[in-house]
């Protein structure tokens, strides 16, 4: 025990000596840069992990800003690996004066070690392995501005726009445009050898078109999105090549929403679920877009007339592209054909939209602050079309809308739910628009049910007259935005069943699915309806509306149980 005390006491006496030395001793030796390159690379190590791609980031958004134009770019962090050839990426913003686009994060792989096949420019390369993957997380894009009609409109009121110089300015333009087009045509592709395919996958997804200015807001949104593009052959041998796009999403929901900031009048819509007005909803969605690289313009005619009178035309378009013309209340200039030798213009963009589950089809109004719908359901098997044209021809230009539902019903909100129950139903819409914008427009609606069993009743009158009033104007008329047009309607059933109630006292059953009324069918082989309505003149006194009606093979076939019952 007096050993152990002597020790710890000799101990303590040479410990702060032992300090000392060690002090001393490091003065004279490398243990400093020992430890100081171990707190530089612990210091080192924590900036790489945490620091180093938000500085890449902000050095990058400086720069950026610096020589460029185009709005303003923020880049939150940027991080890259050459061994995985990854660029990754967080809290990218840009901002113009049209447009933003945020993404939250996301990154971009570039598989560098795929061999490179050179292609020639007329193969498919949609069955390549993918070279470049892309991958987006809340994706978001807001267009709120045109600044280009603000220019015009600019123009125009100090009186510096022309219409002939600017169809000058324009088609020299398109020359030059034609001119090294034409050189490069086949160079500029050469990337999709190196790129045959490109894959792109959003995790959620959202576009917005509107702004402060305007009572709603369209929003597009989306989840799990998954698009893939290539290139594939042309559709005809005067195009170079055709770009090709597909993909699909879930949870697909397109609405109006109020803009906020707005303190203009309201028009309140006759829903809203959750968040806005639901305009298109789909658990699951497909989309296909394709397009034609254009081509030159080939020195052989369109239409070849043989010997035995017969013609043939060569289709030489391709098919994209978006409305010719916005109502900006100035004449529109017919489209110049382009010359053999010049490239080739978009005529049409064409939009086709497939149903593949049963869908439900609402058509809303309001009627006294109360709800009223027309409720329809297509099976599998029905579609929609659209064709919008690109060119415009020296009398305007057409848009076409039809579809075509199968197995199709529709009921109303009244009471009296029953409308039409038909094998198909086909619609197609035609809107005939001229040069100037105040103009004659023509308006055609033609309908055609096969094996239709319709159910009508005098409040249907009503109805739709409400209908008509809520998606009309409501605005006071003003000569200075008159626009005279005529409604063409046109109903054709097939195989008709027209089916009326006839009890006493005009009493109606409404009670359950099986109600107790009398009924009273018109069949026959063709029912036709032709509806003309003028609205060519500005505030009339008296319209005259022209109503043709034609049957064909007229049965009458009664119901001689509720017939019984109605007499009792």
């Amino acid at each position: 025990m007096l050993s152990l005390e002597v020790d710890l006491k000799n101990n303590t006496e040479k410990g702060p000596n032992l300090i000392q030395d060690i002090q001393d001793q490091l003065s004279d030796s490398k243990w400093y840069w020992f430890f100081l390159s171990i707190v530089l690379a612990q210091i080192w190590v924590i900036y790489l992990t945490f620091y180093n791609s938000r500085v890449v980031g902000l050095i990058l958004t400086a720069v950026i800003n610096r020589f460029t134009n185009f709005g303003h770019i923020r880049l939150g962090s940027l991080s890259f690996s050459v061994l995985s050839g990854k660029i990754m990426f967080r809290d990218v913003h840009l901002i113009t004066e049209d447009f933003t686009m945020r993404i939250q994060n996301g990154w971009i792989i570039f598989k560098w070690w795929r061999p490179f096949i050179p292609k020639t420019i007329k193969e498919d390369l949609s069955h390549m392995e993918c070279r470049v993957a892309i991958f987006l997380d809340d994706l978001e894009v807001h267009i709120y501005n045109r600044s280009v009609n603000y220019s015009n409109l600019e123009k125009l009121f100090s009186g510096k726009l022309d219409n002939e110089d600017e169809v000058q300015n324009e088609s020299k333009d398109n020359n030059q445009d034609n001119e090294k087009k034409r050189s490069v045509s086949k160079k500029e592709f050469m990337w999709r050898d190196l790129i045959p395919v490109i894959k792109v996958q959003i995790n959620s997804g959202r576009v917005i078109f509107g702004n402060h200015l305007v009572p709603n807001s369209m929003i597009v949104k989306f989840d799990d999105g998954n698009f893939t593009y290539t290139t594939k052959p042309a559709s005809t041998p005067f195009d170079i090549l055709m770009h090709d796009a597909k993909g699909k999403a879930e949870n697909f929901k397109i609405m109006f929403v109020p803009s906020p900031k707005y303190h203009g009048p309201v028009d309140e819509p006759p829903r809203n679920m959750g968040e806005g007005f639901v305009v298109l909803q789909t658990r699951n969605i497909n989309v296909h877009l394709f397009m034609d690289e254009p081509g030159t313009v080939p020195y052989e005619p369109e239409s070849v007339q043989l010997a035995d009178g017969e013609t043939v035309v060569l289709r030489t378009y391709p098919c994209f592209g978006v409305v010719a013309g916005c109502a900006d209340y100035q004449a529109m200039v017919p489209t110049i054909e382009p010359k053999p030798g010049e490239l080739r213009q978009y005529k049409t963009f064409e939009f086709r939209m497939n149903m593949y589950h049963r869908s439900t089809i609402d058509i809303l109004f309001t009627k006294n602050s109360e709800t009223q719908a027309i409720h329809m359901n297509a099976n599998p098997g029905s579609y929609i079309e659209m064709n919008v044209p690109w060119m415009i021809a020296e009398e305007g230009y057409v848009t076409t809308v039809k579809g075509q539902f199968l197995l199709a019903d529709a009921s109303t909100s009244l009471q009296y739910r029953s409308l039409i129950e038909c094998e198909t139903f086909e619609f197609t819409v035609t809107a005939s628009y001229p040069l100037t914008w105040n103009d004659h427009q023509d308006w055609i609606c033609d309908f055609i049910a096969c094996k239709a069993t319709v159910f009508l009743i005098f409040h249907l009158k009503h109805f739709f007259k409400d209908l008509m009033e809520d998606w009309s104007s409501e605005e006071r008329p003003d000569i200075f935005h008159f626009v005279p047009y005529t409604w063409t309607i046109n109903l054709i059933i097939k195989e008709f069943e027209l089916v009326l109630l006839t009890n006493e006292y005009n009493w109606i059953d409404t009670t359950s699915t099986q109600t107790e009324n009398a009924h009273i069918a018109f069949a026959g082989q063709t029912l036709e309806l032709s509806l003309v309505l003028p609205y060519t003149d500005y505030l009339p006194s008296t319209v005259h509306i022209g109503l043709v009606i034609k049957v064909s093979r007229n049965n009458i076939i009664e119901n001689k149980y509720f017939l019984f019952l109605a007499l009792f």
